[in-house]
């Protein structure tokens, strides 16, 4: 009775806070007994159907998410559950209607101690794994603008020219200095922290930071980062102490 009610016309001119405003003492019990059961709840739980059921129609899973924690196709991303966690994720985002598929939530990237570049291909594994084992589960719960994930895009030598660009200008700029050093030997497996770096030495929000460090770290990828090492050596400072020992190449820290 109430969907068919919210479907019919007379509820296009209803204001949608006389229905969901709250009870007082002074309604009947049965009244405040009536409006939760049939009001509150179900407007509660009505995002998630409506979407539930739109998926449905496209073809997608009605609960995505028992599948890829039980179904037996799934059972290789299960293996890693950081793979897993990922993937539903992905999913999720995308019935959403949001289409930045390899993003990875602050606090997620965070609980599985990644940094933002480590936590993108984290994602685009999770997406090529799921798309491995059961390709439509992918389709039609992720649509096929998701296939252009799965592989990196090629860099063309312009984007990697005005990368390159940009990063020497930035290296000429002191403050710049430590916190790609920094990036650069945390790709080494140096534990070093860019954005607190760059919060102590640009005076920077946390948020802001964090902006920026994204930001370089593009710009290293796409630049290279054997070409930002060799930008940086031979005189440059330790990122994580201060110190004046010389940074260290990637091979030669490997070799040690």
């Amino acid at each position: 009775m109430l969907r068919t009610h919210l479907a019919s016309p007379e509820a296009e001119q209803q204001d949608a806070a006389d229905l969901t405003r709250p009870t007082t003492d002074t309604d009947p019990r049965w009244l405040r007994t009536a409006r939760a059961q049939l009001v509150h709840y179900p407007l509660r739980h009505l995002e998630g159907r409506v979407r539930r059921q739109d998926a449905v129609a496209r073809g997608a899973a009605a609960r995505p998410e028992r599948d890829l924690r039980q179904a037996r196709w799934a059972a290789p991303l299960r293996t890693d559950p950081s793979l897993l966690d990922l993937a539903i994720i992905a999913v999720f985002r995308a019935r959403r209607g949001l289409t930045d598929l390899l993003h990875v939530p602050e606090d997620v990237r965070q609980r599985l101690n990644l940094t933002p570049t480590q936590a993108t291909e984290k994602m685009r594994k999770a997406l090529q794994t799921l798309h491995t084992v059961n390709p439509a589960f992918f389709t039609a719960n992720l649509g096929t603008s998701a296939f252009s994930l799965l592989h990196p895009a090629p860099t063309t030598p312009p984007e990697r020219v005005q990368a390159q660009s940009t990063l020497r200008a930035l290296l000429t700029s002191h403050p710049h200095r430590p916190i790609i050093a920094a990036l650069c030997a945390l790709a080494a497996g140096e534990n070093t922290a860019p954005t607190e770096i760059a919060r102590r030495s640009l005076g920077l929000s946390p948020e802001a930071a964090h902006h920026l460090v994204r930001r370089l770290t593009t710009l290293i990828a796409t630049a290279g980062i054997d070409w930002t090492e060799q930008l940086l050596t031979p005189a440059e400072n330790h990122p994580g102490d201060g110190s004046t020992t010389p940074f260290r190449r990637r091979n030669d820290h490997q070799a040690a």
